[in-house]
């Protein structure tokens, strides 16, 4: 089999999964690659509840609404049904898999329940059979939405997640904060947004929730949590705006390297607009041109967090 290479896209629901999976097909085109989106969501089927149009829907398999009406179970058992149905048959996914190019790129966009990824083991072994049967190479891309990140119970509890999905997963993993076109228009942010990126400062931030007195009595859970994701020190984000196309060839260079993509010697245009991007007067993925851009906070903290 000719090694390929994939991206498995997954978040808590309303982090962006589909749109950035639609943006991200957009991209890669540009740059000449084969890319396939592949729908993973047992809940959306076909161009009327995604963004884009699937190479391989799995609601072709089963979806969410024939697991609630044929098991009698809730939208959330069905879901949890359903990951266990594909991963039984698995075979079902290898063939449509294997009808495909040989040298098509993979993009999965799963479903948003989170538990899917933190407590099922599920989705560990459709990603392992995808690696050993098929050699796909993949990198799991997990969307937080970085409007939902701005309150430090938010963020703590979504560093939380990431961490249990890396470590349930067992993959190469690319956190991302997304939706930064849409966080000044989030409630508030209390704390520079440059905190929340490569090594966000928990500590600090659980301080200021032990201020909030419906927190305060929780004081040394949050220092205990706290603490406990820092020892294991793997959790980090970087930003992501399906809008903009210089984080968005970021986030791709990120996978490309996260995923081994990098090392295939597939020759695109990355390298070049890249090179064109890093030489441009204007190019500041992560200075303070990105906090300008996205965030309402200043780029030094409050007086009483500091």
């Amino acid at each position: 089999l000719l090694m390929r290479f994939g991206q498995l896209v997954i978040g808590a629901p309303g982090a962006g999964k589909s749109t950035y999976c639609a943006a991200m097909y957009d991209l890669m085109t540009s740059l000449d690659r084969k890319v396939a989106l592949i729908n993973l969501d047992f809940g959306a089927s076909g161009c009327q509840d995604l963004p884009y149009k699937s190479a391989i829907d799995v609601c072709d398999l089963i979806s969410q609404q024939d697991a609630m009406e044929h098991c009698n179970l809730g939208p959330n058992g069905a879901l949890m049904y359903c990951a266990k149905f594909l991963a039984e048959n698995f075979s079902w996914l290898k063939s449509a898999i294997c009808e495909l190019s040989e040298e098509i790129y993979l993009i999965f966009d799963c479903p948003g329940q989170i538990e899917l990824y933190t407590h099922d083991e599920s989705f560990g072994k459709l990603t392992k059979m995808l690696e050993k049967l098929l050699d796909v190479r993949l990198a799991c891309v997990l969307l937080t939405d970085s409007t939902l990140s701005t309150q430090p119970a938010n963020f703590i509890s979504a560093n939380l997640a990431c961490l249990c999905c890396m470590m349930r997963l067992a993959l190469p993993h690319v956190n991302f904060l997304s939706k930064l076109d849409l966080l000044k228009n989030a409630d508030s942010d209390e704390y520079p947004f440059h905190w929340l990126l490569d090594s966000p400062q928990l500590c600090v931030l659980s301080e200021k929730l032990s201020q909030e007195p419906i927190f305060a009595k929780f004081k040394k859970l949050n220092s205990a949590l706290v603490t406990f994701l820092e020892d294991y020190g793997l959790v980090s984000f970087s930003p992501l705006s399906i809008t903009d196309k210089r984080l968005m060839v970021k986030a791709l260079q990120q996978i490309d390297k996260a995923n081994g993509f990098i090392f295939s010697g597939h020759k695109d245009r990355l390298l070049e607009v890249t090179f064109k991007a890093e030489n441009s007067s204007q190019f500041d993925f992560y200075g303070p041109g990105l906090q300008e851009r996205y965030s309402n906070c200043n780029s030094e903290p409050n007086s009483d967090i500091s």
